[in-house]
């Protein structure tokens, strides 16, 4: 695009928003595998949590990585 281009703008920030949400799943997810490494599966002090969705993390990290980003455009709320 011409950096005079109308929607340069727009199309700008729309790749910064998404970077940022990017960097904040890879975060999480960076979080939750190093405390499914450590062993520590009580985060939340909810047993349908740490013992549900964190257990399965820590069982296959991988999968639970993919399944996040794939429904992530769920959270991103536009």
């Amino acid at each position: 695009m011409a950096a005079d281009d109308p929607e340069r703008a727009s199309r700008e920030s729309e790749i910064a928003k998404t970077r940022e949400q990017l960097e904040g799943i890879r975060t999480g997810g960076d979080f939750i595998e190093r405390t499914a490494r450590d062993g520590n599966v009580n985060l939340t002090g909810i047993a349908m949590i740490d013992q549900g969705i964190v257990k399965k993390w820590r069982e296959n990290p991988r999968l639970m990585l993919y399944k996040l980003q794939a429904n992530s455009y769920k959270l991103a709320g536009s």
